[in-house]
């Protein structure tokens, strides 16, 4: 069966308390980095697509979550 390497576009929001700006953007940019699912996880979640009889699933060579882009900051009121 064919791969494919596909670049998904998603956000998170994440609540995070700051000095200011600067310094809440770079901890929720660190943080979503970090996030990044291990081996076993995506083995077991590709293992449920295929108890559903789904033909597309995810393999365990999926690389890192990566910000793109300046993160948007809100301060809560």
């Amino acid at each position: 069966m064919p791969r494919y390497n596909v670049d998904v576009k998603a956000f998170i929001s994440v609540a995070v308390e700051a000095p200011d700006e600067a310094s809440a953007r770079a901890a929720a940019d660190l943080f979503v980095e970090n996030l990044s699912p291990t081996g076993s996880y995506i083995r077991g979640y590709s293992d449920q697509l295929k108890e559903f009889g789904e033909a597309a699933l995810v393999l365990d060579s999926t690389g890192t979550f990566d910000v793109d882009g300046e993160s948007e900051v809100e301060e809560e009121k």
